[in-house]
């Protein structure tokens, strides 16, 4: 996999030696702040407790207590999004019936007049 392009003017001056100090760890390089700052805005907790203010304004990213957690899971979310297409196709099959029975509903179409609406519920395995 390619590195995407440095993130040198995605990093705010002053936010490396910020993050250095606070961490007290000299090794945290601009790609880490990148790879951090995309797992804290992909954890779910992030996004439900934050979903209303990131309706409207830009993201405010906390300090994490696990800085390289953040900056592991956010690597490997980076890896996964550029390299989509080389990836291995998850196995999934779809399974059409009623809510009632399944209940994991992905998606359900809407009808008009003289149709029936389904839901259609993904299954990961074989």
């Amino acid at each position: 996999m390619n590195d995407p392009p440095s993130p040198t003017k995605t990093s705010p001056k002053g936010a490396l030696g910020l993050l250095r100090k606070h961490y007290n760890d000299k090794k945290i390089s601009k790609w880490d702040i990148l790879y951090d700052v995309n797992g804290v805005l992909h954890h779910p907790e992030y996004r439900e407790k934050y979903a209303e203010n990131l309706k409207r304004e830009l993201p405010r990213i906390p300090l994490a207590k696990d800085f390289r957690d953040f900056a592991e899971a956010g690597k490997e979310l980076a890896r996964l999004h550029i390299g989509y297409e080389s990836l291995e196709p998850w196995p999934l099959n779809a399974l059409i019936g009623s809510p009632a029975v399944r209940n994991q509903p992905c998606f359900t179409g809407h009808h008009r007049e003289g149709e029936i609406s389904i839901a259609a519920y993904l299954v990961s395995g074989p």
